[in-house]
């Protein structure tokens, strides 16, 4: 089965989804993308957890492709390796994590996620945290980002009213509703849901 991944952030205390390996596809999703992969693509890391001894049937099955691209590549760039630079001196039989991807396997997130999300056998799973101490959800840090927007505009001259983060938590603080109601601001309460009108 895959696994959708989620966290207690620790920065804000909320649980949401991970930054980093959100998904978790079982041996069966990880052989199918290793298959679609051109013949010149580097190998894909197999999750650590469905990892299985060296020897056993499953791994042939599964990551022949993957062993049979890294032997490939050993052979290859062994005898250039001292001399050449640049990318292809970088060949090693290693796992392949591309820079800005936001999983441990080396498949593209959008591959991985509409192949993981499809599985019959998916489930729901928490794991302890492994960012940074600081780090919040991204619901949080969206609202961040309002803040930021806000306070950058007020500090240009411009004011706060209207944008998201005035709305959420400073239009109707409980200062601003006091004073509303000393100054005889704060519109009547209508009647009562459910009161007829001019009824005796």
């Amino acid at each position: 089965m895959c696994f959708k991944n989620y966290t207690q952030h620790p920065g804000c205390g909320h649980y949401g989804e991970t930054y980093h390996n959100h998904y978790t596809p079982c041996l069966t999703v990880f052989a199918t993308l290793s298959a679609s992969r051109g013949p010149s693509s580097p190998p894909l890391s197999p999750p650590a957890e469905f990892s299985v001894p060296s020897a056993s049937t499953k791994q042939k099955r599964f990551f022949s492709m993957s062993n049979m691209l890294q032997r490939s590549n050993t052979s290859a760039s062994s005898s250039s390796r001292r001399t050449v630079s640049g990318p292809e001196a970088r060949t090693s039989t290693s796992s392949f994590v591309p820079d800005g991807l936001a999983n441990d396997v080396g498949i593209p997130d959008h591959e991985l996620i509409t192949a993981a999300s499809a599985c019959p056998g998916l489930r729901i799973r928490t794991q302890v945290s492994k960012g940074p101490g600081g780090r919040v959800c991204k619901e949080c840090a969206q609202w961040l980002e309002y803040m930021r927007s806000m306070l950058d505009g007020y500090d240009k001259g411009r004011g706060v009213r209207g944008t998201p983060a005035f709305n959420m938590f400073l239009e109707h603080t409980r200062e601003s509703r006091a004073m509303m109601d000393m100054l005889g601001l704060l519109p009547t309460p209508g009647p009562a849901e459910g009161t007829v009108l001019g009824g005796r």
